[in-house]
């Protein structure tokens, strides 16, 4: 049987393109084991295919090259184990998070599909009811785009960590109550970000809680700061109805620039709360 290999040949052989085997001779991490003195030429021995085949399996488990090598130095089985174990902790630290992901990622999805059908509903006023919602909010006054804009991204760094931004955070703004009463309809808006109850403990500090009760809702298209028409139909169902605004009003952005390139696709939600009697 053949004792000696070229690269071409051991490239086949492990299934491991020529690059990769240039690229670990340079680093040293596997070397042929024959370099002929005149030609230069390398040949790999027969021995040597169980060690590639190895470094591919370390590969394939997602281990950096400085663990491979700490994997291959003066090896044995308690040395062995525990670098085993250290990888399989890596990796259900990455499985939890691609989870974490997936779950966030498919109720976005969800949201969205609903959020992007209830267009029909532009034009309509309609009560619903909330239970007792949480946000994350710094108290940042926003009044035009580019602070919210920069008021966003202030919240999504303090709560997304390794989830991004575009599947975690849905962002909203509370109209206060005394600018609903004296009909400033495009006053300002208090940023905040929806959280979700498992991460509470973690801002216990800044966050706000919205109490459950009654809402007065509608939807519209555009910028933030196209809310008016909007809100003017709201508080005139209001005081046709005789009914009392009891807090801040609640603005919701459902669809953005995250997503669309065109503002008549932004989709906004204002509920402002009622008196149920």
């Amino acid at each position: 049987m053949k004792q000696t290999f070229s690269i071409s040949e051991m490239s086949k052989i492990v299934d491991i393109p020529i690059n990769t085997l240039k690229h670990y001779d340079r680093i040293d991490l596997f070397k042929p084991a024959i370099v002929k003195p005149d030609s230069l030429y390398r040949y790999y021995t027969l021995e040597q295919i169980y060690t590639l085949v190895l470094i591919k399996d370390l590969r394939a488990l997602d281990m950096s090259i400085p663990e491979i090598r700490d994997y291959l130095n003066n090896r044995n089985v308690n040395k062995s184990l525990s670098i085993l174990q250290k990888k399989l902790d890596d990796i259900k630290k990455e499985f939890d998070l691609l989870c974490k992901k997936k779950e966030y990622l498919q109720s976005k999805v969800n949201m969205l599909e609903v959020n992007h059908n209830l267009r029909y509903e532009l034009n309509e006023i309609v009560e619903k009811t909330f239970p007792e919602r949480t946000v994350l909010t710094h108290g940042v006054c926003i009044t035009d785009n580019d602070s919210k804009y920069f008021a966003s991204r202030q919240l999504e760094k303090t709560v997304t960590g390794s989830i991004p931004g575009i599947i975690y955070c849905t962002h909203g703004a509370f109209i206060p109550k005394s600018e609903l009463e004296q009909g400033e309809l495009l006053g300002s808006a208090i940023a905040f970000v929806f959280l979700n109850s498992q991460e509470l403990g973690d801002y216990a500090s800044i966050i706000k809680t919205i109490p459950p009760g009654r809402f007065v809702c509608g939807y519209y298209e555009g910028k933030m700061w196209d809310r008016a028409d909007c809100l003017k139909r709201l508080l005139n169902y209001i005081k046709q109805k005789e009914i009392k605004v009891t807090g801040n009003g609640i603005q919701i952005n459902h669809i953005d620039d995250n997503l669309t390139d065109y503002t008549n696709e932004f989709l906004y939600e204002i509920q402002i709360p009622i008196s149920t009697y």
